[in-house]
């Protein structure tokens, strides 16, 4: 850190996925790359990358991140296990079996959520006539239903773990 740094008195907090707003940015703005390779066919091992990328932060492999007090990734994952068990129940039993721990769930969910904003930027495209990958992630960006999938999403990831923002601070720190 720099004098003038120093003594410019700013603090940097780290973004807290503890607020769902906070995730469902991450996750719709790492969606992004994703859903653009599975539009366009792109490289299996880049999309696993993204997926297993986002789900290292919920480990805590991140020290860009706060995760919320308490975080315990196998208890996130096992709330996680009965919101999806529809899901889990219709995989084949070597897929079964690759979710058999709770906090692998949780790749399981980015993943999930991943695939249905895929079919949203697909119907997205349908019904604004977009066939261009690019075209249509710009698009569908800007869509409150998409925002709100990711929203649903962060909730569902972080169950009782959720701390909305507290408006009182932010309050404070704009004054």
């Amino acid at each position: 850190m720099n004098e003038s740094t120093h003594q410019s008195g700013a603090v940097v907090a780290l973004p807290r996925i503890a607020d769902p707003a906070v995730l469902a940015d991450i996750l719709m703005y790492s969606a992004r790359d994703a859903v653009y390779i599975m539009m366009t066919d792109g490289d299996p091992n880049a999309y696993a990358g993204i997926v297993f990328g986002v789900a290292s932060i919920f480990m805590g492999r991140t020290d860009a991140l706060e995760l919320p007090a308490g975080w315990d990734p196998a208890k996130a994952g096992a709330a996680l296990r009965v919101q999806m068990a529809d899901l889990i129940d219709e995989m084949p039993e070597e897929d079964r079996a690759a979710f058999a721990e709770d906090e692998n769930l949780l790749a399981l969910a980015v993943m999930t959520c991943f695939q249905e904003a895929a079919s949203i930027a697909e119907a997205w495209g349908e019904t604004n006539g977009a066939q261009d990958p690019k075209e249509i992630l710009k698009g569908v960006l800007h869509d409150e239903l998409f925002a709100a999938h990711f929203r649903t999403w962060a909730e569902m990831i972080l169950g009782d773990y959720a701390e909305p923002a507290d408006t009182d601070e932010a309050e404070a720190d704009n004054d």
